[in-house]
């Protein structure tokens, strides 16, 4: 996306109309002449698909008549979410091996942002299509003990969620100079698990398919448990476990893959980056240290961030982690360090229950790329 676009302009300004659409199911860049239709309620199936004569947003059956309104991608022809096209979509990638917690970090993510966060930020959080609607309340429920569905295992197959974010005016807060709401599509796109800890000749198989999507990421957060970093098991209480990847593995493994089909500023890859170690609270620290301390519930905190980076820094260099972070450094036009919990205590998954699951900063990744997009101050 070129940078001089302004993806909260007004919808007037020429800036904005030069905006290319993105489908927020296969990631196709699209103009509006690009759309496709079919005629609503089907009553007309033999029509097909058509394009609008004129390049709008909605267009007349060609056997009928009667309009069409609701606009489909025009290269996976699945009907794009109400309102998409007056709204910037953020695409996020996570990437980690199998049983980095990625499902579990999803889960107490989507609680805070339907939560405490909606009513910190002051923002309405709606799902966009069935599919998350269903996997909101079903796939990521946390309760009564049950455990959460793994991701799903087999070649090409991926979770994606597609939620939207509302922002609504609220008089004498800077964030609303212009009296006018801000909303943003968000998209978090989970790779399966066994495919970073494959071959290089699997990998190379997943590049052309399901590892394709990442080329359309805006981010990347690595998932990396805190269990694959061997100087912070030794750290620990001694209850963390292996991992058959590390995360150096990981992050080399997607940064070959971006360095292809990203274009690139400086020799960086196009795309933020988040190193984000989980179960963070299972490695021992001090008392004093920033990753005991809750985040300021003030929305995104620059100044907290930065504190948090530099202390995960250090923490890395105590570990003898640091080469994860050289590699995302050198190759990624931005980064962050993320400490996070998902359950806050280590709990077995039969012992999982609201009252006892107490999500530790899951919400800071999300913060930063949401500050980035300039959706939240900061």
């Amino acid at each position: 996306m070129p940078e001089t676009i302004n993806p909260f302009g007004a919808p007037g300004d020429p800036v904005t109309r030069q905006r290319p659409y993105r489908c927020p199911y296969c990631f196709a860049t699209f103009a509006m002449a690009g759309l496709r239709f079919s005629c609503d309620g089907g009553r007309h199936q033999d029509a097909g698909l058509f394009a609008s004569p004129l390049g709008r947003a909605h267009a007349p059956c060609p056997t009928c008549g009667v309009e069409a309104a609701r606009p489909r991608c025009g290269r996976c022809h699945r009907y794009l979410p109400d309102r998409h096209l007056e709204t910037p979509m953020l695409l996020i990638a996570l990437a980690g091996p199998r049983n980095s917690g990625k499902t579990t970090y999803l889960a107490a993510l989507f609680r805070r942002l339907d939560g405490v966060l909606a009513d910190e930020c002051g923002y309405a959080m709606t799902a966009a299509d069935d599919y998350t609607r269903a996997a909101l309340k079903e796939t990521f429920h946390i309760g009564d003990g049950e455990p959460l569905a793994a991701t799903r295992r087999g070649g090409g197959t991926h979770m994606q969620i597609v939620i939207r974010l509302e922002r609504t005016p609220q008089p004498g807060r800077r964030f609303y100079a212009r009296g006018r709401a801000k909303a943003l599509t968000v998209v978090l796109f989970d790779a399966e698990g066994e495919d970073f800890d494959a071959t290089r000749h699997h990998l190379d198989y997943f590049s052309q398919n399901e590892l394709g999507h990442l080329a359309a990421a805006d981010a990347v957060l690595f998932m990396v448990d805190t269990a694959a970093i061997p100087g912070a098991r030794s750290a620990a209480d001694g209850s963390l476990d292996s991992a058959a990847t590390t995360s150096a593995e990981v992050v080399e493994q997607v940064t070959r893959f971006l360095r292809g089909p990203r274009r690139r500023r400086d020799d960086k890859i196009d795309v933020d980056a988040g190193l984000v170690l989980t179960k963070i609270d299972l490695a021992r620290v001090d008392r004093g240290s920033m990753l005991r301390r809750p985040r300021p519930p003030v929305g995104y905190q620059a100044n907290d961030r930065a504190a948090v980076h530099q202390e995960l820094r250090a923490r890395l260099r105590e570990w003898e982690a640091r080469q994860t972070e050289r590699i995302i450094e050198h190759a990624y036009r931005d980064y962050q360090l993320f400490g996070v919990s998902a359950l806050g205590n280590d709990l077995k998954r039969g012992e999982w229950h609201p009252e006892r699951i107490h999500p530790y900063r899951v919400e800071d990744p999300l913060l930063w790329l949401l500050a980035k997009a300039g959706f939240l101050e900061g």
